[in-house]
């Protein structure tokens, strides 16, 4: 695959557009062929090529941003996931049965998914040594690689404990005791676990979406007012959107979310809730009515 020349990199872009995905039997859209062209690059740096011998990846973001095009001009858009708020928040959390080990893991993969912003893949990477719990202040989470980490230079995140059912290092701590229990201290965090409570070796990141999207539907959030369908994505959406409405900066979200400082795709993860309320002429005031019975006065 590497190094990949400039042309090859267009061509297969190209290429890509034109050849429909065999999951959906449609084109793909220009938000996986932008995560393409970006693998290959990251590909370039973790393999240590010169940057000079990387391709350049402008005449394959050109093709991807007239494919857009093309596609918002059929009418296609941009399918994006429901997002809960901190109520529906809540009542997934508490759909999880803590006095299991099962219970226990699923609670753990809502509240980190919010808080950390995490995508389900590298969640499910996670291994029992990223995460270290800080006295009375919360808990880091390491993350090795991520899609704008193109160095592989890793990550720390940051959750705040706090005292209520949505607290980060409770749902960590009481899940690790339990696996610890169980003998396990070193391996995934995340573990597949039979009905009958016996584990065994990571759980898929399909799985992941497959627990949240259980979980949503137990508490009645599993689709929104306009009927479109919660992913695990779709919390790390839920994070974005909830930091945004208590307060916190466009940077902080960005840091927390692990995206790159001036990216916008960030903007695209935080949901208003009210679109009429919130409406950005909401505020514009009532003005009296207009005289229409043809008089004037007479000046």
């Amino acid at each position: 695959m590497v190094p990949m020349t400039t042309e090859t990199l267009t061509e297969w872009i190209r290429v890509t557009i034109d050849t429909p995905s065999e999951k959906t039997g449609e084109s793909y859209g220009a938000s996986a062929l932008g995560q393409a062209v970006a693998a290959v690059l990251a590909a370039h740096t973790w393999s240590r090529i010169p940057i000079e011998q990387h391709p350049d990846p402008r005449p394959a973001r050109l093709l991807i941003k007239a494919h857009k095009k093309r596609q918002a001009a059929a009418g296609c858009r941009v399918k994006k996931s429901a997002t809960v708020d901190t109520a529906g928040f809540v009542a997934m959390v508490e759909q999880c049965d803590t006095e299991t080990l099962t219970g226990l893991r699923d609670r753990l993969i809502v509240i980190w998914s919010i808080w950390a912003m995490t995508r389900r893949s590298e969640f499910s990477d996670r291994v029992l040594p990223d995460a270290v719990v800080v006295p009375r202040k919360g808990v880091r989470l390491f993350f090795a690689t991520s899609k704008t980490d193109q160095g592989a230079e890793g990550e720390w995140v940051v959750m705040p404990r706090r005292d209520d059912v949505l607290d980060p290092v409770a749902a960590y701590t009481e899940y690790r005791d339990a696996l610890a229990a169980a003998g396990i201290t070193t391996g995934k965090i995340l573990r597949r676990i039979d009905r009958w409570g016996n584990i065994g070796d990571e759980l898929s990141a399909e799985s992941v979406n497959d627990i949240i999207q259980a979980l949503a539907d137990a508490a009645g959030v599993l689709y929104d007012d306009n009927g479109v369908k919660l992913t695990a994505h779709g919390l790390r959406a839920s994070g974005a959107t909830i930091a945004d409405e208590n307060g916190a900066s466009g940077a902080a979200i960005r840091r927390q979310g692990r995206w790159s400082p001036n990216s916008k795709v960030a903007d695209g993860y935080i949901r208003p809730r009210d679109e009429w309320d919130g409406n950005a002429m909401a505020s514009v005031p009532s003005m009296p009515a207009q005289r229409t019975d043809g008089e004037s006065e007479k000046v």
